[in-house]
C-alpha cells in the first residue's frame, strides 16, 4: 500500500484513499471483457462506484450475464462521513462521493444495479477504537442486517423516489433469482415459502443501538430517523419476529441451497 507504506498515515482516510475508484472501474472493466470472450456469468459484489453501475448496465445491454450487488452504506455514507466516525466506518470497498450515492440509486432504475445487500461484517468497538491512533489496525466492517430494510426503504422511497416494486425487487426477488432460489424464495405464490414481512411506511423511527441485537452494541445509523419499519416477519409461514423483538422457536430455519445462477 503506498499510502500505508510510503506515504507512512494511519489516519482513517488513509485506508479510503488506498483504494481509489478507479480500483473498482479496472476491474470491472476487465472481468466483463473476460465475460464477453469466454463467456460465463459474472456478479459484481459491493459496488461501490456510479461508473462501475455503468459499466454493468453497458454490460447487460451487450447481452452479457452480469448481476451486481451494492450495499446500503453505499447508499447513504459518503467519504465526509469518514471525518466523523472515523474507523467505524472502515470498510472494504470504502466510501465514495455524493455523486456515487446519487448514481447507485439511479442504478437501481437503469440496470446497473440488482440488488442491495449488507456486507454484514460488525466489529467490536475496541477493535474499531484503535483505528484512531492506526488505521491499519481496525476492524474493517460495519454492522448492518438489522437495519437493511428500514434504511433501505426509507431512503429510496421518501428521498430518492425509487418505486417499492424497485425496492423490493432489489431486496428480494433479484437475489433470490441470481442464487438460483427462486421462486422457493423471493416470490409470493403457490408453492413458495411464505416468507413475509408486514412493513408499516408510515411508522418512524429513530435507530439506536439498544433497540438493535447486535452483540457488539454499535450501529453506524445511530440517530438517523427512517420512515418505515418491519412489524412482522414470517419464515416458511411461522412467526418469527414481532414488534423489533424476535419471537421464533430455535431451530426453525434451514440451510437454503444456492441453485443455478439464473
Amino acid at each position: 500500500h503506498r499510502v500505508r507504506d510510503v506515504e507512512g498515515r494511519k489516519d482513517p482516510l488513509a485506508h479510503h484513499d488506498s483504494r481509489p475508484p478507479e480500483a473498482e472501474v479496472v476491474a470491472v472493466s476487465r472481468i466483463i471483457e473476460s465475460v464477453a470472450r469466454v463467456g460465463g456469468h459474472y456478479h459484481v459484489a459491493h459496488l461501490n462506484t456510479a461508473r462501475g453501475a455503468e459499466l454493468v448496465a453497458h454490460a447487460k445491454a451487450r447481452g452479457l450475464r452480469v448481476t451486481s450487488e451494492t450495499c446500503v452504506h453505499y447508499l447513504v455514507f459518503t467519504k465526509d462521513d469518514v471525518k466523523r466516525w472515523g474507523p467505524y466506518l472502515k470498510m472494504t470497498p470504502p466510501l465514495r462521493t455524493k455523486e456515487d450515492v446519487r448514481g447507485l440509486w439511479e442504478a437501481l432504475l437503469t440496470g446497473g444495479v440488482d440488488m442491495i445487500a449488507t456486507d454484514h461484517a460488525p466489529g467490536t468497538r475496541e477493535e474499531k477504537e484503535v483505528g484512531w491512533d492506526d488505521i491499519w489496525e481496525a476492524w474493517g466492517g460495519i454492522p448492518g442486517v438489522e437495519t437493511l430494510l428500514p434504511v433501505s426503504m426509507s431512503e429510496g422511497l421518501h428521498r430518492w423516489g425509487i418505486p417499492p416494486t424497485v425496492l423490493c425487487a432489489a431486496l428480494c426477488a433479484n437475489p433470490a433469482k441470481a442464487f438460483g432460489m427462486y421462486p422457493r424464495k423471493g416470490e409470493l405464490a403457490p408453492g413458495s415459502d411464505a416468507d413475509l414481512v408486514i412493513y408499516d411506511q408510515n411508522l418512524e423511527v429513530e435507530i439506536k443501538a439498544d433497540r438493535l441485537h447486535y452483540k457488539v452494541g454499535w450501529t453506524p445509523y445511530e440517530g438517523i430517523v427512517v420512515r418505515g419499519w418491519p412489524v412482522l416477519v414470517t419464515v416458511r409461514g411461522e412467526v418469527v419476529a414481532q414488534d423489533g423483538e424476535p419471537v421464533g422457536r430455535p431451530g426453525h430455519g434451514e440451510f437454503v441451497r444456492m441453485g443455478r445462477w439464473r
